[in-house]
């Protein structure tokens, strides 16, 4: 939204910075400190942006930008979090490196139709279940690298800065349809597959090296009697072990079962369920009164030979998120520009009349999202929210650590904005690079336009005019640069935990299931410069520099 923004102080640009070493090294330097008051010292980085820009810039309705961008994403990756809990994926493979690669590829197409977030929270919990206790720090950071950032590059739907691109006249097919973009996703997915490859087998042979030096170890030198104490099982008890079994017996000819209770008021009869009475209140009836007519989509399940499903009546709930993404920034939403409200609205705020109705409708399909994702939970199935281990900690982190940053980069974004014009870039290169570092860190939705006006500003075209972005991605001369800038913004959010939305949630499931991740600093020099950057270079210089 360009809305005439007011010039902050560069000196403005310390909270992001604070708010960025923060959680780079708290979480190590004052773990316990960090761990209780997060969400205090994020609002609080906030409130100072806040209170900058009403005394001293009297720039709020600049907030109310921010603060509608910041419930979009909130709503959209908590909604999509809530959904994808309620579908269980078990692929039934033995945790191998080839079946890892595989669910990548997967994850790398899929992020093209339902985006890098949908993909990201539908296949995460997969991916560690997958991979059985096995996971390794590298096996994170890959998934992030490919599913939530570089996968989504072929589509509008694959990524927001596309998706703006789409809104702003970039044809919807241009992307999937330009060789430099397949080349570059094709290359980068095979390059960061191979890489996992690589990492997969120099874990093993470190293991392998690791159980023959204990081994090793353990054997006693020629000559010397190794002494094994083997105990009498037959008079000490505590050896014995006992093994559970589906039934137990209590007295002769008496069973007890083990299977559990159901805690919701439903029991499994046959194929279906049916309500049991219940006395845990009036909402909790409720809610067994409500579910009771779709017990049997609720708990039908897909066996394939190699993969099962259950709650799969929970993609109809994800379709919902996607068309709701779709219209938000449709011709009919437009249209609501030409009324009275938002002609008015817009007097009152400075702004035209298209960008108050699309304030105030961002709200209107953030409410949608919520109430969708409210009825995926209410009539979940519980098989696919126990084996998913679903815990809503990840969503309140990735919160109000985003609450912080969309506060605090907004003087960054406000200072690139009014300075797009004098970024100085000339070539292709330089505004693939460009682009990507600020992607790294920043939104990478407002660097992608910036840099693309400031791209078609070298030849006199104006990035509002729909007429001359068509003509931009058409241009033989020009096209190189709108290619930079599509795979500079999308490629490059994979460099650091907060360069893209599903980035610090898909870190936050994993660490809550137990999964080990690398912390802000180790991600950058252990997997960003070896990994990300040397195909990052090549794909520059192969497909960018024409």
């Amino acid at each position: 939204k360009d809305l005439g923004m007011a010039n902050p102080s560069v000196g403005m640009i310390a909270p992001f910075i604070v708010q960025l070493l923060l959680i780079a090294i708290a979480p190590f330097v004052i773990p316990t400190f960090w761990a209780k008051h997060y969400h205090h010292v994020s609002m609080l980085l906030a409130f100072i942006v806040v209170v900058y820009y009403l005394a001293a810039l009297y720039d709020g309705p600049r907030l109310l930008v921010t603060l509608s961008d910041y419930v979009s994403f909130v709503c959209l990756i908590g909604s999509l979090f809530c959904i994808s809990g309620g579908i269980f994926l078990d692929f039934k493979f033995p945790p191998s490196t080839k079946a890892s690669i595989g669910l990548l590829a997967f994850g790398a197409i899929l992020a093209n139709f339902i985006g890098t977030t949908g993909a990201s929270m539908l296949l995460v919990r997969p991916y560690i279940n997958l991979l059985r206790g096995q996971m390794m720090p590298h096996h994170v950071v890959l998934f992030i690298f490919v599913v939530s950032n570089v996968g989504g590059v072929l589509t509008p739907l694959g990524d927001p800065p596309l998706f703006l691109g789409y809104i702003k006249g970039v044809p919807f097919f241009w992307l999937v349809s330009t060789w430099n973009i397949i080349c570059a996703w094709l290359l980068t997915v095979a390059w960061l597959c191979a890489a996992l490859y690589v990492l997969d087998y120099l874990n093993a042979q470190k293991i392998a090296h690791a159980k023959a030096k204990i081994d090793l170890e353990m054997t006693p030198p020629e000559g010397d009697v190794a002494r094994i104490t083997i105990p009498n099982t037959e008079t000490d008890d505590s050896h014995k072990v006992t093994e559970s079994t589906t039934e137990a017996s209590t007295e002769e000819g008496e069973e007890v079962s083990l299977v559990q209770p159901s805690t919701t008021g439903e029991e499994n009869v046959g194929d279906g369920a049916i309500a049991v009475a219940t006395d845990k209140g009036l909402l909790h009836d409720l809610y067994i009164i409500l579910r009771r007519p779709f017990l049997p989509i609720i708990h039908y399940r897909i066996d394939f030979e190699h993969v099962h499903i259950a709650g799969i009546h929970n993609f109809f709930w994800l379709a919902i998120i996607v068309m709701l993404v779709l219209l938000q920034e449709s011709s009919a939403v437009t249209r609501l520009s030409s009324t009275t409200w938002a002609i008015n609205m817009g007097d009152n705020l400075g702004w035209s009349a298209q960008e108050a109705a699309a304030f105030a409708m961002s709200f209107v399909f953030a409410g949608a999202m919520v109430a969708t994702a409210l009825l995926s939970v209410l009539f979940a199935n519980e098989e696919a929210i126990a084996a998913n281990e679903v815990s809503y900690a990840p969503l309140e982190e990735v919160a109000f650590l985003f609450l912080g940053i969309f506060a605090t980069m907004t003087p960054p974004l406000d200072i690139l904005t009014n300075n797009a014009s004098q970024i100085g870039f000339k070539t292709a290169l330089s505004f693939y690079w460009g682009s990507g570092a600020l992607s790294s860190v920043l939104d990478n939705a407002p660097a992608y336009v910036n840099f693309l006006a400031a791209a078609m500003g070298l030849e006199g075209l104006d990035v509002e005019r729909n007429a001359d972005v068509v003509s931009m991605s058409s241009d033989p001369r020009l096209k190189p640069y709108l290619i930079a800038v599509s795979l500079g913004s999308v490629f490059f959010g994979a460099c650091t935990y907060i360069g893209n939305g599903p980035n610090m949630m898909v870190k936050s499931i994993c660490m809550a299931r137990g999964a080990p991740c690398p912390s802000f600093f180790e991600y950058i020099y252990k997997y960003t410069l070896p990994v990300l950057m040397p195909i990052y270079l090549i794909v520059g210089f192969a497909f960018v520099q024409l």
